[in-house]
C-alpha cells in the first residue's frame, strides 16, 4: 500500500517555559517545561561559584516546518545567569501549498483549518530581574528554499539587569544552490525597561514582488557576496566593559578604499545603557569567530567552562 500523506498543513503549537532562581552560589529551575515540537534541555554544570545555568532550545526532527508555532517564556530571577543555546542552526523547511512535512500521527493540533501558505513562527517573552543576566547565544537560523519564517522576541529587563541577544541567519543551503532563496525572514527584537521600549530592531528580508515592467532585484542580488548576517543587542551594567572595548575597536577602524571585499564588515551603534552591533561575513565561520572574540569577556561573568559551550 502506498504511504498515506497528511492533508493540508496544520498549525503545531509548541510551548515552553523556563524559570530560573539563584540560591547563593547555585542556580535552580522552579519550572522547565515544554510541549511538542519544542524541547528544552538543561545539562548539569560543574559548580564554579556562579549561579548560572544553560538551556538548549531544540526541536524534534531537526528543524521547523510550515505551520509550526513556538512560544517560549523565560524568567531569570534576581542574581541568576542563564545562557540559551541551540545544538546547530535552526533549520526552517520550505513552505508547501498542500502538505506539511510532519508525518507523526500524534501531533497535537490547535487548528484543523488548512493553511495554504503558513509561516513558521517563533516567539519569546523574557523577563530579567535585578542583578540577573540573560544570554541568548543560539546558532544562526538557516531557511531552506521557499521557507517563510517569522520571529518576535521581547525582553523585559529591570534597571540593574543585563542582556545579550544574538540574532543571526545564513544564506541557506549553499551546497544545494539555495543562496538567499527563502521566501521571507522577518525578525523583531524589543527591549523594554520600566514600561518603556528602549530598543527595537527589525529585519525583514523578502523576495520581491513581480511588478513588471518595474525592475526587481532578488534577495540574492541584494545580499551577496555575504552569506551570514548578525545582529547583537547588549544592555545593562555587566556588559559595559564589552561595549566599551567594541567602541574602542570601532573608533580605530580607518576608512580607506579597498581593492577587494573584506571577509567581515561590522558596525556599532551606542544607545543609552547599551549598544547594537551588526556584522556580515563572506562565510558563517568568519562571523562566528568574530562574535566569539567580541564576547570573550562574557567568560568572566559566567565562567570559562560555561562560555565554552557557545559558538562551537
Amino acid at each position: 500500500m502506498p504511504p498515506k500523506f497528511p492533508g493540508p498543513a496544520r498549525r503545531v503549537h509548541g510551548k515552553g517555559k523556563a524559570v530560573l532562581h539563584a540560591f547563593g552560589k547555585e542556580a535552580s529551575f522552579s519550572e522547565l517545561s515544554y510541549t511538542y515540537p519544542l524541547k528544552l534541555l538543561s545539562p548539569k554544570l560543574p559548580s564554579d561559584g556562579n549561579p548560572v545555568s544553560i538551556v538548549y532550545i531544540l526541536s524534534y526532527g531537526g528543524g521547523l516546518v510550515p505551520g509550526d508555532k513556538i512560544d517560549l517564556e523565560v524568567d531569570v530571577g534576581a542574581g541568576a545567569s542563564l545562557m540559551l543555546l541551540t545544538q546547530g542552526s535552526t533549520k526552517v523547511f520550505r513552505t508547501r501549498a498542500e502538505h506539511d512535512h510532519r508525518l507523526a500521527s500524534n501531533v497535537p493540533l490547535i487548528s484543523e483549518t488548512p493553511l495554504p501558505t503558513s509561516d513558521t513562527v517563533q516567539r519569546m517573552d523574557a523577563k530579567v530581574a535585578k542583578g540577573a543576566l540573560l544570554l541568548l547565544l543560539v546558532d544562526p537560523v538557516t531557511c531552506f528554499r521557499d521557507a517563510s519564517y517569522m520571529q518576535h522576541q521581547t525582553f523585559h529587563v529591570e534597571p540593574d539587569a543585563s542582556l545579550i541577544v544574538l540574532d543571526w541567519l545564513t544564506a541557506g543551503r549553499m551546497s544545494r544552490d539555495e543562496e538567499w532563496a527563502f521566501a521571507k525572514y522577518h525578525s523583531t527584537n524589543e527591549v523594554w525597561q520600566a514600561g518603556r521600549c528602549i530598543a527595537r530592531d527589525v529585519m525583514l528580508l523578502e523576495q520581491p514582488l513581480d511588478l513588471a515592467p518595474l525592475p526587481s532585484r532578488s534577495l540574492k542580488d541584494r545580499l551577496v557576496p555575504y552569506s551570514c548576517y548578525a545582529t547583537l543587542l547588549m544592555f545593562g551594567p555587566m556588559i559595559t566593559s564589552i561595549s566599551s572595548s567594541l567602541a574602542t575597536q570601532y573608533d580605530a577602524i580607518s576608512q580607506m578604499q579597498r581593492t577587494s571585499l573584506p571577509d567581515l564588515v561590522w558596525s556599532l551603534s551606542l544607545l543609552d545603557g547599551g549598544c547594537i552591533v551588526r556584522a556580515a561575513g563572506l562565510e558563517t565561520e568568519v562571523v562566528q569567530k568574530w562574535l566569539k572574540n567580541a564576547l570573550a569577556d562574557v567568560a568572566t561573568l559566567i565562567g570559562d567552562n560555561t562560555f565554552s559551550k557557545a559558538f562551537v
